[in-house]
């Protein structure tokens, strides 16, 4: 073999190995006072250098209290020429428990020919690095267990000690349909972390590069979110809630928006298996609770013989949905997550790619998951409203406004759901950022069978972005603004519009109707005499008369006629309406708060405006 042996057992401290079986799956079942008996079940301890053979004897349990080593299966030669072989089977670190018999069986199970199988001598422990291992005796660990009238405390403990985990790997999505041999496999990589009631298991913002799988306790997953809205988003599903906290310097107050409780079997961390991004949520401990844990590196090891990497990142697709519809993003309100999921795209941006183009036709629709964006434009768009107004600076040529950022938990592009005009603005990712997108075309067959449901969607969407049409389309909306309307004595263009709408519904395909209805339209609201007369251009109404005459309408002989009056709403009533409480109430009706001070502080309403 080359490698030398480590050194026989010496004798170990209680206390001292109390503290070491504090980090192991044992702390759980086990109160402080049963813990120090169980101690010393574990007398002795291997001191193990880089890359000596620790000596372990068959049928004992033991416990890694230091470092990391590795475990392989011994394939004994069968001609005296070649040298045994090793099998690479997992690591054990810090916290994980070895028996070697129970390893042993584990192998023999992963092994590709019955004829392998009965060449399976024995398991190798090999130190990767200066490790230290408590050596369980088995006639004192009987003792102890014979001595406890608690039959959980016992079935646990003889649960603990045998390496069987695949049970809980099968719960997890994208691994119920993979072999049991790459279960098994996958098994062998895993080791468990122990923690105590209320230990944080990882904040938001650090480097991530373990999944972790609930086998005993509750952890709750929470995200920060500054008061301006600026800051929010790696959870679990379920309902979220809000409190209040302070900032790292005490100063500036945060949200604290509890995401979901994960119980056994439940799993989170799994973005950093896949992207090299920073925790996006914070995993805190209720109570005592048991991991298993698997590492990147591990992981990306396993994909090269488990090909499942496509359905993975669409199980991560919709655990993103999930996340970011639990913190309350108009988009996902009301939606069917289900429907949503095959229709999202997630795209990792490298720091500084431009995302899209000023000018540039808009074809989709942006969700930021993680990171950060620039929006910047050659000018202020015209139109925007007066809430739209931007803190911009230019650049050094005057030529490129800077309008600002967006975050996680915000989104941008959305007017290429609702509209096809061009991109009005340039937006660039300022760091890597991860990015959930929506098409068109996906989006317009979502809600291909319920019109309502895609105005009102539209309007969720866009919020103060919204245009004329987009309430034309939407019952209640139209209510709210007819309502504003009444109060102002002006609801004649609205009338006209409606009616041109009901015009073009019902005249579809009925060429005999078209003169008549086209007559009743043009005498109600466009004649000079006209009993509910808009404010037309003389030859716009000559050109209608015109074509009355000559029996030669159709169903767009209006176009121009309902262009002019929305531009002329968009400019005057409808922008009046847009600061009135009755746009703000209707949007509370659809479960929406448009608070002047909140949009105000954060600005992202006016990005968003300017992005339209």
């Amino acid at each position: 073999m080359g490698a030398a042996f480590s050194a026989r057992p010496v004798k170990i401290p209680v206390e001292e190995c109390m503290q070491y079986l504090r980090k192991t799956p044992f702390f759980l079942y086990l109160s402080d006072e049963t813990l120090q008996e169980f101690a010393l079940c574990f007398p002795t301890a291997i001191k193990v250098n880089a890359d000596q053979i620790a000596q372990l004897q068959s049928g004992n349990n033991y416990v890694v209290a230091k470092g990391e080593l590795d475990l392989s299966t011994l394939i004994p030669a069968t001609n005296p020429s070649k040298i045994d072989t090793k099998r690479y089977l997992c690591k054990k670190k810090p916290g994980d428990i070895i028996n070697t018999d129970e390893t042993k069986n584990d192998a023999v199970q992963q092994m590709s020919t019955p004829k392998l199988k009965n060449y399976i001598d024995n398991i190798v422990t090999i130190g990767c690095s200066k490790s230290l291992i408590l050596c369980g005796d088995s006639f004192m660990l009987s003792k102890f267990l014979e001595s406890k009238s608690n039959a959980d405390v016992k079935e646990s403990i003889k649960a603990i000690t045998k390496s069987h985990i695949t049970d809980y790997l099968s719960r997890i999505p994208f691994l119920s349909n993979i072999k049991e041999s790459h279960l098994r496999m996958l098994a062998a990589m895993g080791h468990y972390e122990a923690k105590g009631a209320n230990e944080v298991v990882f904040n938001e913002g650090t480097e991530g590069s373990k999944l972790y799988i609930v086998l005993h306790g509750v952890a709750s997953v929470s995200t920060q979110k500054d008061v301006s809205g600026i800051k929010t988003s790696e959870s679990s599903n379920g309902g979220s809630e809000l409190c209040n906290a302070n900032s790292a310097d005490g100063n500036e107050p945060i949200d604290i928006i509890l995401i979901a409780d994960l119980k056994n079997g439940d799993y989170f961390g799994e973005t950093a298996l896949m992207i090299d991004v920073p925790r996006t949520t914070t995993v805190k401990t209720k109570q005592k609770s048991l991991f298993l844990v698997l590492d990147k590196n591990d992981f990306e090891n396993f994909l090269m013989v488990c090909p499942i990497k496509e359905s993975m990142l669409q199980v991560m697709t919709d655990r993103m949905l999930s996340k970011l519809s639990s913190i309350g993003i108009p988009f996902l309100v009301g939606i069917e997550l289900t429907s949503l999921s095959t229709s999202v795209e997630m795209h990792e941006v490298p720091k500084d790619s431009i995302i899209f183009n000023e000018g540039d036709v808009g074809d989709r629709f942006y969700i930021i998951f993680y990171g950060e964006v620039k929006v910047e434009a050659k000018k202020v768009q015209e139109g925007i409203s007066s809430d739209a107004e931007v803190t911009s600076t230019e650049d050094e040529n005057g030529d490129d406004m800077h309008l600002g950022h967006l975050f996680s938990g915000q989104y941008f592009g959305e007017m290429a759901l609702a509209s096809d005009e061009p991109r009005s603005a340039t937006v660039t990712a300022v760091g890597k950022t991860v990015l959930l997108s929506v098409g068109k075309e996906s989006f317009h067959r979502l809600f291909s069978s319920n019109s309502q449901a895609r105005a009102e969607f539209k309007l969720r969407l866009l919020q103060r972005s919204a245009r004329l049409k987009h309430f034309l389309d939407h019952s209640s909306a139209v209510e709210a603004l007819s309502s504003f309307l009444a109060k102002e004595f002006s609801q004649e263009n609205l009338e006209f519009c409606l009616t041109l709408k009901e015009y073009r519904e019902n005249t579809a395909g009925k060429e005999g109707k078209l003169v008549e209805e086209a007559k009743h339209i043009f005498n109600t609201f466009c004649a000079d005499d006209a009993s509910t007369q808009v404010n037309l251009p003389s030859t716009m109404k000559t050109e209608l008369e015109n074509a009355l005459e000559n029996r030669s309408v159709h169903a767009g002989s209006f176009e121009n006629c309902e262009n002019e009056i929305h531009s002329l709403m968009e400019r005057d009533s409808f922008a009046r309406f847009k600061k009135s409480t009755y746009f703000v109430d209707f949007f509370k009706t659809l479960g929406i708060n448009l608070d002047e001070s909140k949009i105000s502080k954060c600005g992202h309403s006016r990005l968003r405006a300017s992005l339209s």
